[in-house]
């Protein structure tokens, strides 16, 4: 038995993955599913602790629904005013 294996790693791994992939794609999913505009914000760098990882992603609809979640609540109200300028002017942006 390896490690890996005695630890209970290996029985989460696959979990871990498919979760990933549902808190990427979910929002992906719900702006092919809408007939509305919209803007898509990824994690894409990381210093230090993250409440998401690297890769979250969030929907921000133009009638202000939400899909996804990038932290505990703190940045969410931020990144929807991003998110509606974004709208506004056609425009995609970095945010630090």
């Amino acid at each position: 038995m390896d490690l890996r294996h005695s630890m209970g790693l290996d029985l989460l791994e696959p979990v871990t993955e498919s979760l990933m992939m549902n808190f990427i794609q979910d929002p992906i999913r719900e702006i092919l599913n809408r007939d509305e505009r919209s803007v898509l914000a990824f994690i894409t760098v990381v210093e230090g602790p993250s409440y998401r990882p690297l890769g979250a992603s969030m929907a921000f609809f133009e009638n202000g629904d939400r899909v996804g979640t990038l932290s505990s609540g703190c940045i969410e109200a931020d990144l929807a005013v991003h998110a509606e300028a974004c709208l506004t002017e056609s425009v995609s942006k970095s945010v630090r």
